[in-house]
């Protein structure tokens, strides 16, 4: 490690001796500058797509689908943002992920039900319905992949309403009020002890570099798994994959940078700047990797499954600093568990 100063050897010995933004302002600043505004975008996208959907579903026949799967694609890019840095507080008690994003979905499942005469409607989907026939891998499948039938556009109208409520519900409980209470971005700034907040901002972070690598990425080109499993990786018909971990990997960066001179990656330079530069790095040559990728990732697990080990092992890298080497230097226990409490 870099002598640092005065300040050189043990991560306490430089915890001790460094400056650098308080814990408060860095929570303040990710909160304020980008779970906010991502949230709101978020519900923007998801609201547009359900209106696509409602518009290209009065007349399949003659509409361009291009346009949906457009919105689509861009939907879920903001969702995946949010998702991979602010899944915990209301996201959790509201079953947010399970309404718009739950994953994998059961195709079998959705055509089960596009075969049935059971009404599908936002009501059904929402609350009689399991987590595997809704959300956006559900509309993208009952539009580009299930077997032709008159219920495609009921099931898709009703699956990006309901995504886009919940995402609404979701922006008002960070925003208006939490459970008859503070907006929960009053609650992370104000009434928790910051490295409370700080704790599960980081859990989240290492939830998502931990599903890449163990039940996604890992698990397709049989690292983590006996044999490769390509269903592991969250891609349909759309082969949007790449785009998926882009975005996850861009929310992250941008919760790293929020704040300004007081943010998540200067707190963490403050205690070490090999640490943080080693962070930075990783992100960016995990960005690179993903960018290569020119062809649907499950084609990639099958064809060159060494480019995703390359993407894996910048994604292990990850994993490994922010859950041993950021932990310990910012003292905060990681508070939050990757479980929405809706297995469908």
């Amino acid at each position: 490690m870099k002598r640092l100063g005065a300040c050189a050897g043990l991560l306490f010995a430089i915890a001790a001796c460094s400056s650098g933004p308080s814990q408060g302002d860095v929570v303040s600043g990710i909160a304020v500058d980008i779970i906010v505004p991502s949230l709101q975008v978020a519900h923007a996208d998801l609201d547009a797509l359900a209106d696509q959907v409602a518009d290209y579903c009065q007349a399949p026949e003659t509409s361009d689908q291009s346009l949906v799967l457009a919105a689509w694609e861009k939907a879920v890019s903001s969702w995946e943002a949010v998702e991979a840095t602010a899944p915990f507080g209301p996201a959790s008690m509201l079953r947010t992920v399970s309404m718009t994003n739950y994953l994998p979905i059961s195709e079998v499942g959705i055509d089960d039900l596009l075969a049935g005469d059971e009404a599908i409607d936002p009501d059904y989907l929402a609350n009689r319905s399991s987590s595997t026939r809704r959300g956006l891998g559900a509309i993208e499948y009952t539009l580009l992949g299930s077997s032709p039938g008159d219920r495609k556009c009921e099931h898709a109208v009703a699956a990006a309403a309901v995504a886009a409520i919940a995402s609404d519900d979701l922006v008002e409980a960070w925003t208006v009020s939490y459970r008859g209470g503070a907006a929960y971005s009053q609650v992370l700034t104000e009434e928790m002890e910051p490295g409370d907040a700080l704790g599960d901002i980081i859990g989240a972070i290492v939830e998502t570099f931990k599903r890449q690598s163990r039940f996604e990425v890992g698990r397709a080109i049989g690292v983590s798994a006996p044999e490769p499993d390509l269903e592991a990786i969250p891609e349909g018909h759309a082969g949007f994959g790449s785009g998926r971990y882009l975005a996850q990997l861009a929310g992250i960066e941008a919760v790293l940078q929020a704040g300004g001179e007081s943010s998540l990656i200067d707190l963490i330079r403050s205690r070490s700047e090999d640490i943080a530069d080693s962070v930075e790095s990783h992100l960016e040559d995990a960005r690179a990797q993903m960018l290569a990728v020119e062809q649907p990732l499950r084609t990639v697990a099958v064809e060159s499954p060494e480019q995703l080990q390359r993407y894996l092992d910048e994604i292990d890298a990850l994993l490994a600093l922010f859950e041993a080497d950021v932990v310990s230097l910012l003292d905060v226990t990681l508070g939050f568990s990757d479980s929405d409490g809706d297995t469908g």
